[in-house]
């Protein structure tokens, strides 16, 4: 396993493909594609759907992800930044996920902050990955028509 000399724009470039890999794995239900992504041993904590250790348990959640969204869910990763783990060896990961519906004409249904793990091991991949809820629009706000304007 080879450490990270630096984090240089080439890196960066591939944990932004990393991020992206997961979002389109995730949103398609590719279960194979999202396997690839984690370590054998990798770990997700994700309170809102629990805690998966290890493939086995990891590959459960494109499908889980699908059913709840109906497959209308789209993830997005944005204000990113990555910078040395503790160990110095992988790169920590930070970004907001936001979750968008579809069938409710795209709107943010979800909002996590999102930490990750990331370590060369045969290729760039999640070692860990830690989703916390920040919002679940669902719950908090209804979705409503906006109201006529009266012009006066």
């Amino acid at each position: 396993m080879s450490a990270f000399s630096a984090i240089d724009l080439q890196t960066r470039l591939e944990v932004q493909d990393l991020l992206s890999r997961f979002c389109h794995a995730l949103d398609h239900n590719a279960v194979d594609r999202w396997a690839k992504l984690f370590t054998t041993d990798g770990y997700i904590d994700a309170p809102r759907l629990g805690c998966f250790k290890g493939r086995e348990e990891i590959i459960k959640i494109p499908e889980m992800v699908h059913e709840l969204g109906g497959g209308a869910w789209r993830h997005y990763l944005n204000n990113v930044y990555i910078e040395r783990a503790e160990d110095n060896r992988d790169l920590k990961v930070e970004a907001y996920c936001m979750v968008s519906d579809w069938r409710k004409a795209g709107h943010v249904v979800r909002c996590w902050d999102f930490s990750a793990v990331v370590g060369k091991r045969n290729g760039l991949k999640f070692v860990s990955l830690l989703l916390k809820p920040v919002l679940d629009c669902n719950e908090a706000i209804a979705i409503k028509e906006p109201e006529p304007s009266i012009v006066g």
